[in-house]
């Protein structure tokens, strides 16, 4: 199976960086030296090798979202809750800290999320430094995630991402892959496909992805492959049943014309604010 997307090392430094240069001059606190290295391994499916788009620099999107009160907001949002995460006062995310990441995730505009994990570090080393400082809250607000995910139409993005965080999934994700080869050239669903498409839907970390939306920069290509699924492979209804309840809502979901939610994109983003607490660039 096709990979709709995965938030690669360099767009999450992207993010890092992007928001310590917000922060940066209005929020005080202690330097915090890190030393990160950094291997940055980046997948892009072939089937979306003609959807290019231009990038934009961080310092650019840095320069628009100050500009909007929706994103400068989330550089004030994290203080109180998340200090002592930054400061090492704590070394697990505690609970009051990950419920505010989780309820500013969902309220956030998602608009500049997109253009943060797109935007090019444009060499910057901090920018490239620091995906390992985020490690500590994320387990848990990806747990707050899928805890209420029922009812709620997340993004397919969004879907693929807590996958990836759980081995037998992302397995699972893989092995369906390679079987279903043939139709994602819109050929046919081969039983073997048709099977591990199945399996991955049955995932608990999956459970996502049997009521998203495709939307952002990858809404077309999501629409495409979503469509080749539903029309090629004849058991995928009775596989997303099993999963999600009514078939309904399912089929719905994948064709929203609405903007969605970039929840993960926006978890890092906020992230980004708690370890720039202490950080000045």
């Amino acid at each position: 199976m096709k990979r709709i997307d995965r938030i690669s090392v360099t767009h999450i430094a992207g993010i890092l960086y992007v928001v310590c240069k917000l922060t940066e001059g209005y929020i005080s606190g202690s330097k915090v030296s890190q030393a990160v290295h950094i291997v940055t391994t980046v997948s892009t499916s072939d089937q979306y090798a003609d959807h290019a788009f231009m990038v934009e620099t961080c310092d650019s999107v840095r320069d628009r979202c100050v500009s909007d009160p929706s994103c400068e907001m989330l550089l004030h949002s994290i203080k109180t809750f998340c200090a002592n995460v930054v400061t090492g006062e704590s070394s697990t995310c505690t609970e009051q800290c990950s419920r505010a990441l989780f309820k500013m995730a969902m309220r956030a505009y998602s608009d500049f999320a997109l253009d943060f994990v797109n935007c090019d570090c444009n060499g910057s080393f901090t920018c490239q430094s620091m995906k390992g400082l985020i490690e500590t809250c994320t387990k848990s607000v990806v747990t707050l995630i899928k805890g209420a995910q029922s009812g709620y139409a997340y993004s397919c993005r969004l879907g693929w991402w807590i996958c990836a965080q759980d081995p037998e999934c992302e397995l699972a994700r893989i092995t369906s892959e390679l079987e279903c080869r043939t139709m994602l050239d819109g050929i046919e669903c081969t039983s073997s496909c048709n099977s591990s498409i199945g399996h991955l839907f049955r995932q608990p970390s999956a459970v996502v992805l049997s009521n998203c939306v495709c939307d952002g920069v990858d809404r077309l290509p999501c629409i495409s492959f979503l469509s080749k699924m539903y029309n090629l492979c004849y058991n995928y209804l009775a596989n997303l049943k099993m999963v999600s309840g009514p078939v309904s809502n399912t089929t719905t979901a994948y064709t929203s014309s609405g903007n969605g939610h970039m929840i993960p994109i926006l978890v890092l983003l906020i992230l980004s604010n708690l370890l720039c607490l202490g950080l000045r660039v």
